[in-house]
């Protein structure tokens, strides 16, 4: 078609139903200012404008007698080129009948035009000026001049067929009718592309295809030749005005999201009021070559998405994308018939207009995306920030991880005390925690930064808090992160579960985590999970930062609030569940599901609550049956994985929906169901011999909060000075978030008990559980860390958003520093015992090399790599979990000695509890670097036992050295030597012995059964 000119008629729209926003208060016409002069030396500044004068009429006509409506026509213009078109335009309505009352040209930045308007077209009202940005601004000057009853509004490239005007104006008979669409009539200049889906008919301001062929309703504004009542528009406010395009594109429809917007405004307004399509006012639109590219098009949706993004009720923007998307979408399955049977329109090429259907869906939705980032959701008027902090928010990011990567390049690990990481990271190191956090701080403050710069700030803080030890160690760090990795080599090995295999039979029990991680292992090509597991904590806490900010845009829109409590929860996660375990994969899934939930699962009302901050995020949207049901189908998944890895986390998942559940707005049996049927049944089929070993235990902790509580915590007196600073910097910021976050929560209780009440309850739901077990002592631990979401929210609500610049400039960022460095004194702080060094881990497999199988492995505490490793091949003991007393363990055999006993005499009761091993296997001491460590800076062991064993293990005959490295030292122990014989008497007169019967036979030793271990 190239070459000529081709004219087609696309009418119609896809229309649906959209949630009616909320909207400010209306704007009444007579409160505006007058607008009487149009000249660049005074420019009215519409984009301020919030109230609007409606030009009176001339004449008012007499009481009772009806009249038809005057029509005046707005045409939004800016370039030079289009005179001829416009000209040709002005004589088109001219002729028309009725013939408009006026005509106002509304010019977008383009000086010239206005000359030559003003002194070519006669009796055209020329309207400028330097505030008229693009489509939106341009109309709403034109609003403001015009007279007439009716307002219709076209562009440059448009001409109204005849009869436009008389079947427009019929429409708005009905005194109801406030809005009219009529009917585009495409012609391209160029020819039409042979790329050109109808289904992107949109992206020229025509409908969606489907449009009534007949007058009707219509519930959307998009679209060419729309005309509105002037009284109703001015009312509404004119149309919304964003950053907009320039003078070249001045053509086009303003974006969807304006639409979108200004269709609210009138619904709230006049909710009885129609809107209607007229096909037969017919309005012919040129397309010019620069508009047929496929450039332009693309740059288009991506400007559409944008747009929709930026309208404040999102769920009206929601509406908006989908609308566009779903034409789209619903003419996939056409475009891929016709792209591969070569069949469809012969001016139409199938497998571009495929391509293009693709690239439009993805720009559509990248550009809502950016579009989202960009948003600044009720965070009050924005103001163009300071040069100085500007500067400072953009190029603090990049400095501190800079001094971050220097500082780690000479860092000597041997002289770490017992204050942990932090008495070895270099002054560099802290300079750009200072750094960042004064760059986040003014970051915060800035309300046109894009937000991906708080991205970058939250992960960079999560690679310098996370990453740091994966960066420094030469081994993984943590013994039980090597005793994960020991259970996945395990399944590696077997290909299968064993639930009955020795002291980690509890994996094997929820070996979710353990079998996804062994088939990745496989998967990669590696030989081990060593080098995956090393950045376990740095990949966990990044994985979280989206759910996060899920939970906390559900319950606020003011993104300082969000990004505060970001960093405040990662900087006070100081509790170490986020190492690679089972808790800090089901953690992530914990939040991913709750975070789905209270956005895709709201069921009824929420009613409005005190919110004089503006912090009230908009309602997630009410969802119907059907929606629910297709989410909880995807949510089985990641609810059995949770099953299916960890034992406490699903009760916790459990208790957090049944606290939405109480809630009407988050009523849904069915997922609480599912979640709570998947965790019994696991629990009952597949976990059932670790639940009916440990009955006992689990009832008899039950009610007591108390001694759970002091289960977590270290005796302080036998601590070494450095381990009572750090467990002092623990609970000080522990308590610190707590007493800021039960401030935040006073101060804002009135948003609290609405908007944020969804994550109230889920927060405060894991309490429960300091009353239902100790879990081995670390309950205090974990109701911590299934509550930080709502603490950090709370906290962050207690200091922003705040209007005092000394909190800004001073308080937060001291807060904000104490939080990091209570982080590194809590995670951090028992390094001397979670690092390993490279002799440490050659140590241990040298161990495994020549230890036959059965062999029994002692260590006076677990804190080695590697302890498990062919844990199915060997027993350990650890010393430090010897009973306290021979009463403690009912029928304990007597060759174990209690920990007193051995604290006592560590030799003698040493060799006794190595000594009981079967035939054919070997007792083995380990000491490496790390035992002292551990066993002593925690007040496990008296200071100087772990030296006393070891000088007196090296003096003694029993023990020989099996491998000694500059990690320590291992030891087997030998077989007792027999007693030396008696010195023989003199010999007696020998006696001849009876001869035996044949049937005596000599006695043999019975051999020891195999099974006999200590």
């Amino acid at each position: 078609m190239e070459g000529r000119k081709a004219e087609e008629v696309v009418d119609g729209s896809i229309t649906r139903p959209m949630s009616r926003p909320a909207s400010g208060p209306a704007r009444r016409p007579e409160d505006a200012p007058s607008t009487e002069t149009e000249t660049p030396e005074s420019p009215e500044d519409i984009s301020s404008v919030t109230t609007w004068r409606v030009p009176a009429r001339d004449e008012e006509p007499p009481a009772g007698e009806t009249t038809t409506p005057s029509l005046s026509v707005v045409i939004v213009s800016g370039s030079l080129d289009s005179h001829p078109r416009l000209s040709s335009m002005v004589e088109t309505l001219r002729a028309q009948q009725p013939a408009p009352e006026e005509i106002v040209l509304a010019v977008v930045d383009c000086p010239d035009l206005v000359i030559w308007a003003e002194a070519t077209l006669d009796d055209v009202v020329v309207v400028h000026g330097r505030e008229v940005t693009g489509p939106a601004s341009a109309r709403n000057r034109g609003l403001a001049r015009a007279r007439g009853d009716v307002l219709a509004f076209l562009d440059e490239d448009s001409s109204p067929e005849p009869g436009w005007s008389e079947s427009l104006l019929a429409a708005y008979a009905d005194d109801d009718v406030i809005g009219v669409r009529g009917r585009l009539a495409v012609r391209w200049s160029a020819g039409k592309p042979d790329w050109f889906p109808i289904e992107l008919a949109w992206v020229l301001g025509v409908p969606h295809t489907g449009s009534p062929a007949e007058t009707d309703q219509i519930d959307d504004l998009y679209g060419g030749a729309m005309s509105f009542r002037r009284e109703a528009l001015a009312e509404a406010g004119g149309f919304p005005e964003e950053p907009e395009r320039g003078a070249g594109d001045v053509g086009a429809e303003p974006a969807g999201g304006i639409a979108n917007e200004l269709r609210s405004r009138l619904r709230e307004l006049r909710p009885g009021a129609k809107l209607l399509q007229q096909p037969s006012a017919i309005v012919r639109l040129n397309v010019p070559a620069s508009r047929a590219r496929l450039s332009y098009f693309l740059s288009r949706c991506m400007a559409e998405g944008r747009s929709q993004a930026g309208v404040p009720q999102r769920a009206s923007g929601r509406g908006g994308l989908s609308a566009r998307l779903t034409p789209i979408r619903r003419g996939l399955p056409r475009a891929v018939f016709r792209a591969v049977t070569f069949t469809g329109p012969a001016d139409v090429k199938g497998w571009k207009a495929l391509l293009v259907m693709f690239l439009s869906l993805a720009a559509l939705n990248l550009g809502y995306a950016a579009g989202r980032l960009r948003t600044t959701r009720a965070d009050g008027p924005v103001r163009r920030p300071n040069i100085w902090a500007w500067l400072l928010a953009r190029t603090a990011l990049p400095v501190a991880a800079v001094l971050w990567g220097l500082s780690l390049r000479r860092v000597d690990l041997d002289r770490m005390t017992d204050l942990g990481l932090i008495t070895v990271l270099p002054p560099t190191f802290w300079a750009a925690i200072v750094v960042m956090v004064a760059g986040f701080v003014t970051l915060l403050g800035d309300r046109q930064a894009l937000e991906l710069w708080h991205a970058g700030y939250a992960l960079v803080l999560i690679a310098m808090l996370h990453a740091t030890p994966a960066l420094l160690y030469p081994s993984l760090r943590y013994s039980w992160a090597w005793k994960h990795v020991s259970v996945i080599d395990y399944l590696i090995r077997h290909g299968a579960t064993d639930p009955q295999v020795g002291p980690l039979s509890a994996y094997h029990q929820w070996p979710g985590f353990f079998s996804f991680f062994a088939l990745m292992t496989e998967m990669a090509g590696l030989d081990n999970a060593l080098s995956i597991a090393a950045w376990g904590p740095a990949v966990f806490n990044t994985a979280m930062l989206l759910p996060l900010l899920l939970l906390f845009r559900t319950v606020t829109r003011n993104r300082r609030l969000v990004w505060g409590a970001v960093w405040i929860y990662f900087s006070c996660s100081w509790v170490g569940q986020d190492y690679f375990s089972p808790q800090a994969t089901t953690l992530v899934l914990y939040l991913t599901v709750l975070a789905v939930v209270v956005r895709r699962f709201r069921r009824g009302p929420i009613r409005a609550g005190d919110d004089p901050q503006g912090l009230a995020a908009e309602p997630p949207p009410v969802s119907g049956t059907a929606t629910r049901l297709v989410w909880t189908c995807l949510l089985i998944l990641p609810i059995a994985a949770i099953a299916s890895s960890h034992q406490l986390t699903p009760l916790v998942l459990t208790a957090g929906l049944f606290a939405l559940f109480l809630l009407r707005r988050h009523r849904n049996l069915g997922i609480l169901l599912v979640t709570g049927l998947t965790v019994v049944a696991w629990d009952a089929l597949a976990a059932w011999q670790l639940l009916e070993n440990r009955f006992s235990d689990i009832v008899d902790s039950l009610g007591d909060a108390g001694g759970n509580l002091d289960g977590g915590f270290i005796a302080l007196g036998s601590a070494s000075p450095g381990q009572v600073i750090v467990a002092y910097a623990d609970r000080a910021l522990s308590g610190g978030l707590w007493l800021l976050a039960t401030a935040g929560a006073f101060l804002r209780r009135g948003w609290l008990r609405r908007p944020g009440l969804p994550l109230l309850m889920i927060g405060l739901s894991p309490l429960l559980f300091l009353a239902a077990g100790s879990y081995g002592g670390e309950i205090v631990f974990r109701v911590y860390l299934f509550t930080l979401p709502l603490t950090a929210l709370l906290a962050a609500a207690f200091l922003l958003p705040s209007r005092r610049v000394w909190v800004r400039a001073l308080v937060l960022p001291l807060v904000f520093l104490l939080m990091v460095a209570g982080f590194f004194f809590g995670n951090y702080g028992k390094e001397q015992a979670n690092y390993f060094t490279a002799g440490e881990v050659r140590l241990i497999r040298e161990v495994y090399r020549v230890a036959p199988s059965g062999s029994l492995i002692v260590a006076p505490t677990f804190f080695l790599p590697a302890a498990y490793d062919h844990y199915e091949r060997y027993d350990h003991i650890w010393l430090d979990e010897l009973p306290p007393s021979r009463t403690a363990v009912r029928n304990l055999p007597p060759y174990v000695p209690t920990l007193p006993e051995l604290i006592k005499v560590p030799l003698p009761s040493l060799v006794s509890l190595m000594e009981k091993v079967p035939p054919g296997a070997a007792s083995y001491l380990v000491l490496n670097r790390a035992q002292k460590n551990a066993a002593e800076t925690a007040g496990i062991f008296p200071r100087g036992t772990v030296d006393r064993l070891s000088r007196e293990v090296a003096a003694s005959d029993r023990f020989t050295v099996v491998t000694r490295t500059s990690g320590g030292v291992v030891y087997r122990l030998l077989p007792e030597r027999p007693k030396a014989p008696e010195k023989p008497q003199a010999p007696k007169k020998p006696q001849v012995p009876e001869k035996p019967q044949a049937s005596e036979k000599p006695q043999v030793p019975e051999k020891p059964q195999a099974s006999e271990k200590p």
